[in-house]
């Protein structure tokens, strides 16, 4: 009895169940497997897409750095050039002098704000 073969008998419509059952798996797996290929084609696609954007923002960023260094003034000390003429600048010392003003104004409007807080939480 090395090679006993087993027959079961079934019924046509548990056959018919057991062929439709299997031939939906099928097309679940066959759905899956374009599912599967879309997926890997649109990786490829967006590779390729990230690659051509990673490229012209190279090219752009040294489209914008050229710009720089041809349009844009250097400024050198007291003197700034533009293009080829070059243009004195007269640096303002005042300026330095209003912005110290102003600070400490603010400064000094903090500290009387906090202090009135204060005095407000000493009466409660």
């Amino acid at each position: 009895m090395a090679n006993s073969e087993l027959h079961l008998r079934i019924d046509f419509s548990e056959a018919l169940n057991a062929k439709k059952s299997l031939l939906s798996t099928k097309i679940t797996f066959l759905q899956a497997i374009q599912i599967i290929e879309s997926y890997f084609s649109n990786r490829k696609k967006e590779l390729a897409m990230k690659v051509e954007l990673k490229d012209k923002i190279k090219e752009i960023n040294n489209q914008i750095s050229e710009l720089i260094h041809q349009e844009l003034p250097r400024v050198t000390g007291e003197e700034t050039k533009f293009g080829k003429e070059s243009v004195k600048i007269s640096k303002d010392k005042n300026l330095n002098k209003k912005e110290k003003k102003n600070r400490s104004a603010i400064e000094f409007e903090l500290r009387e704000i906090k202090r009135k807080l204060e005095e407000l939480d000493n009466l409660r």
